[in-house]
């Protein structure tokens, strides 16, 4: 059953949408593309539905401000920027390789681009904060879950990052993640609406204890292990939809799953203010 936890700040249509699986399971084997999951990682189970007006007040963030570090914001990306990626013409991309050879050929296209969201996203940051971070990215379609670890061999499952290098009590100071979709079809984020810190809590009281050497990895399959039947949250996000999310405190993924394109996306990291 949903708790109160990790909020998301988004319109009513989004709301709506959401979904919920009804956990997580063992990534065993390899992904629909050929590429084995790590060891020991975990992605949401197959069974999905729509959220219950209950849940989506569990979900939804109230009047008061949100901390970034807790909380989710989808957003529309101006139809300016869906323009000008249209400017490329190069008509339907077919796989992950046409991309990236896309890319190669486009150099200075894509610098230009970068700049150009860098400098509408900068009024995104906290004051006197900056953008660490950027990059493009493109995944296969029809992914349960996009993130690869080890050079791209290994798909890493549900996940926390730690690019900031910071202990777990210390999450909640990290970073945040601008994502948008710059692809042609839907994608999704994945999250568990708890931090790092309640995780930890919640471990602790079915275990007794925790490991204080434990990473956010050993956090993350401890977490899918107790609390395997915990939902999984997931956000539908349309091309030139975005999300700010606090992905150095959230147990997260991206997926690309029912999608026949590419799975195309720019990030930026930062101190994000919603």
């Amino acid at each position: 059953m949903l708790k109160e936890g990790v909020k998301i700040i988004a319109s009513d249509e989004i709301y709506s949408a959401l979904e919920i699986s009804t956990g997580s399971k063992l990534a065993k084997g390899y992904s629909a593309v050929g590429i084995p999951y790590m060891t020991n990682a975990f992605r949401p189970t197959d069974e999905w539905r729509t959220v219950t007006d209950e849940e989506i007040s569990l979900l939804k963030a109230g009047q008061a401000q949100s901390a970034p570090s807790s909380t989710i914001y989808i957003f529309d990306f101006p139809e300016f920027f869906r323009k000008k990626f249209e400017e490329l013409n190069t008509g339907p991309v077919n796989s992950k390789r046409h991309f990236l050879k896309i890319q190669s050929d486009n150099a200075d296209f894509f610098k230009n681009y970068a700049n150009l969201v860098n400098k509408y996203c900068a009024h995104f940051l906290e004051e006197g904060g900056s953008i660490a971070k950027t990059f493009f990215s493109v995944n296969d379609g029809n992914l349960s879950t996009t993130t690869k670890y080890f050079k791209g061999k290994q798909y890493a499952g549900l996940h926390i990052d730690n690019i900031d290098n910071l202990t777990i009590e210390n999450a909640r100071y990290a970073n945040n993640r601008l994502c948008i979709n710059l692809g042609t079809q839907k994608r999704y984020f994945l999250f568990v609406n708890q931090s790092l810190s309640e995780m930890k809590d919640w471990i602790v009281r079915k275990k007794g204890s925790f490991n204080q050497k434990n990473t956010q990895w050993h956090l993350s399959q401890l977490f899918c292990r107790t609390y395997g039947t915990y939902p999984i949250v997931r956000i539908p996000l349309q091309p030139f939809q975005a999300y700010i999310a606090p992905t150095e405190n959230i147990l997260h993924d991206g997926s690309s799953i029912g999608s026949t394109a590419p799975d195309i996306t720019y990030t930026l990291l930062g101190k994000f203010a919603l």
